[in-house]
């Protein structure tokens, strides 16, 4: 990656973030913490009427078909992993033409292994994919939570390769643009289940919960102290969480587990961080929702496409805005235009004027030995969204 390269990027995104056409995009949206985490999410602001926003993300998998990116060099160099982050923001601004608002920030988030590698869980690298963590769980035994150690700071997992990126985001953008250190946004119990294995901890909370508490309140610790530390390390106070929490899952925990024994946890930080910004599970939350709503100073849930976005209507609007993500598959690259327009009208005339949303379209990964027919779908459904959302 040239330095030329890298220059033309910033000074194409600084023009972005400047052009009418991302003025037009803030209105959909209401001022947040920096986002400081990969695949940006913005708050719906509540509109009486008229256009609705939409986002596309495509995995990384599928972006790196789409701008010839090499995901090993991606996630090990820094000037790959910033030009690599450009220009998916200009792929989605000039080609896309979704209502992402850029502020460009950019942030060297290493994956969503970042919170799990600070517990000493060995990240496994992919050259077709994000990284992942290895299979054996860390805590075998009950006596391995006496041995696990607080995290640190600038020692600890990918803590090391998080400093380097950003200190080196700061030396190429020389102000420019805003570089976002990283954000601790992974939830308490979904930590904790990649540290004994789901099964495992499934059965202590029936077997040993007093030891399921003792977890969850050094993994809450650790947060806390981590967060601490964060703020110190960039000089700006801690900002609202961002929980996201894919093993809360009405499919796998029930809504007594969740209320009695991770509920108070997340209470607990959201007490610390002033509030929630934001509460993410691909799950089903529908027999949850009940729960989640107890949580205080919530400000947007994200609604799965398993997740009834009437029950969380009637629960959470307006007060909560929402995230309403399709199924990459049926809802898109398997979809027929006329379910793709079918899906979205649905959505936009159940929620519009009674909650404050956007429609995301995400998580497209290389699926078949045809990706380029995959795109184009995408590219189809960008257009009908536009139409029925308002835009065209």
């Amino acid at each position: 990656m040239s330095n030329a390269e890298l220059e033309r990027l910033v000074e194409e995104m600084v023009e972005v973030v400047h052009s009418d056409r991302n003025a037009y995009n803030a209105r959909f949206w209401r001022p947040q913490p920096p986002w400081a985490r990969g695949n940006w999410r913005g708050l719906p602001a509540l509109l009486a009427g008229g256009p609705v926003p939409f986002v596309v993300e495509p995995d990384i998998s599928l972006w790196a078909v789409i701008l010839g990116l090499d995901i090993a060099r991606f996630w090990s160099e820094p000037e790959a992993y910033l030009a690599g982050q450009l220009k998916m923001n200009l792929h989605k601004f000039r080609v896309f033409q979704d209502n992402t608002h850029f502020t460009g920030e950019v942030t060297p988030w290493p994956g969503v292994v970042f919170e799990l590698s600070l517990f000493g869980i060995p990240v496994v690298w992919h050259e077709d994919r994000g990284p992942w963590i290895a299979s054996e769980p860390v805590l075998k035994e009950y006596d391995d939570l006496d041995r696990l150690e607080m995290p640190d700071f600038y020692k600890s997992g990918l803590m090391p390769r998080v400093h380097e990126f950003y200190e080196r985001f700061n030396e190429i953008v020389k102000g420019r643009l805003p570089v976002i250190f990283p954000d601790w946004v992974f939830g308490p119990f979904g930590v904790a289940m990649h540290l004994r294995g789901m099964q495992n901890l499934l059965m202590d909370t029936i077997l040993n919960p007093e030891w399921v508490q003792r977890l969850l309140r050094f993994i809450v610790d650790a947060h806390k102290e981590w967060s601490k530390a964060r703020a110190k390390f960039i000089g700006q106070p801690i900002t609202k969480a961002k929980l996201y929490n894919d093993e809360i899952d009405g499919n796998v925990i029930s809504p007594a587990l969740y209320q009695d024994a991770i509920l108070p946890y997340e209470r607990e930080l959201s007490d610390f961080h002033g509030g929630i910004v934001y509460f993410h599970s691909c799950g089903n939350l529908t027999k949850l929702l009940p729960v989640i709503r107890k949580l205080p100073d919530l400000e947007m849930l994200h609604i799965s496409p398993w997740t009834d976005p009437g029950d969380a209507l009637k629960l959470f609007a307006p007060e909560v805005a929402f995230d309403v993500c399709l199924d990459p598959v049926d809802d898109v690259i398997e979809a027929s235009e006329e379910q793709m327009q079918s899906k979205l009208e649905y959505l936009v005339n159940s929620l519009r004027g009674k909650a404050a949303f956007s429609i995301r379209a995400d998580a497209f990964q290389v699926m078949n030995d045809h990706p380029e027919d995959d795109y184009k779908k995408i590219l189809r459904w960008c257009e009908i969204a536009r139409l029925v959302t308002g835009q065209s």
